[in-house]
């Protein structure tokens, strides 16, 4: 079962420039969004405790480095420390932290290797 079939979202299909064909998913209600993002909000600019749930997608938030891309209007070095702090008082933190870190060292790994290798056969 899909999310289109059971009408949480809609197919647009589209083309950037009028060249590049694109496809998106927005969705039908986007209450569950909002209220996402006012919890979220409550607890990085209102200084409100967040519930479990919304102190799990702050942590994730942390640890990719986008807390000022989901809060757009408030102080991004205020917004970071206040996430960092949720983040380490949270019981997924680390785990959050530690899943990206390694997906972020296999990139590297990924990226240097062949540039290491060209070079040093040249």
């Amino acid at each position: 079962m899909t999310l289109i079939a059971v009408d949480l979202v809609t197919e647009q299909k589209d083309k950037v420039w009028g060249l590049f064909p694109t496809t998106t998913w927005p969705a039908r209600d986007t209450s569950h969004e909002k209220a996402l993002r006012d919890a979220v909000r409550g607890a990085l600019v209102d200084g409100r405790t967040p519930s479990p749930h919304s102190a799990a997608l702050i942590s994730l938030i942390s640890a990719v480095d986008l807390t000022h891309k989901v809060i757009v209007d408030a102080d991004k070095k205020l917004l970071k420390q206040r996430a960092k702090q949720i983040a380490e008082g949270e019981w997924a933190g680390a785990a959050v932290r530690k899943a990206v870190s390694d997906v972020n060292a296999a990139v590297m790994a990924a990226v240097m290797v062949p540039v290491i290798v060209s070079t040093t056969s040249s």
